[in-house]
């Protein structure tokens, strides 16, 4: 498992270091190795690339070590880093097995125009900076390039995205890539939090996050599934997934 923000080497961090979407500890409990990465330099051009890098990097390190299975790597996003995973899904020589993002930036057309006026258009900003041109005239054409959201015909990873739930523009800020591989009929699942925190600091709050993607990996990278009663209908769901991703890898085969 790669956990993809906020890696300092001076601090003890259980989870990871945010208690939203990471949950390290909780992954290990269930033998998952968890390898918290260091952040490329936000807003750079070759951002993305920067960090897919280093993820491609270090399983062929740790594939070489015979510490992981390159075949059965997940990816979880946070934050910032939703467009780092997205970035990997879209271009990286990695087949990840699973992904997942939670309540982050993902370089979108949609986001971009969603944030209009927010926060002195931060976000919009640091797009603009990412992608290396603004989404109008020809900057288009470099977005539609580099954008992953313009390239989720590629994706090939069932993709968890999860969004706060107390205003519809959270989840509107999350609706892009979820939207995307539902037209392309892909698996992806939709998780909207009973909160309107980015950094999770209620307890309830924290266990359907961090436990989500305990569930979600266990699921997909292990086939295993939690026999609580309680997430019955979230398995059945999921199996549903499984058949269209098993679908999907068969019909490439025979093409």
């Amino acid at each position: 498992m790669i956990q993809t923000h906020g890696f300092d080497e001076r601090q003890f961090q259980p989870s990871g270091a945010f208690p939203t979407a990471f949950a390290a500890q909780e992954l290990a409990a269930v033998a998952f190795l968890v390898l918290q990465v260091e952040d490329c330099d936000i807003g750079w051009h070759e951002e993305g690339a920067c960090q897919v890098a280093g993820y491609e990097a270090a399983v062929q390190q740790l594939a070489a070590e015979g510490l992981v299975d390159p075949d059965r790597v997940g990816v979880v996003g946070f934050s910032h880093t939703c467009y780092s995973v997205m970035e990997a899904l879209t271009t990286s020589t990695l087949h990840f097995k699973a992904a997942s993002i939670t309540d982050g930036i993902n370089n979108g057309y949609l986001q971009y125009m969603t944030e209009a006026d927010n926060a002195g258009n931060l976000i919009a900003r640091a797009e603009d900076a990412t992608i290396g041109a603004l989404p109008f005239g020809a900057g288009l054409q470099q977005w539609l390039s580099r954008s992953p959201e313009f390239n989720m015909n590629k994706v090939e990873t069932p993709l968890q995205v999860v969004a706060r739930g107390l205003s519809g523009t959270n989840v509107l800020f999350m609706w892009e890539p979820y939207a995307a591989l539902r037209y392309l009929k892909k698996p992806v699942d939709l998780i909207i939090l009973n909160s309107d925190e980015h950094v999770l600091t209620n307890p309830a709050a924290r266990v359907a996050s961090q436990g989500g993607t305990v569930d979600w990996f266990r699921f997909w990278l292990k086939s295993e599934e939690d026999p609580d009663p309680a997430k019955a209908e979230q398995y059945a769901r999921w199996r549903e997934l499984r058949k269209l991703q098993e679908q999907n890898q068969s019909n490439a085969r025979t093409k």
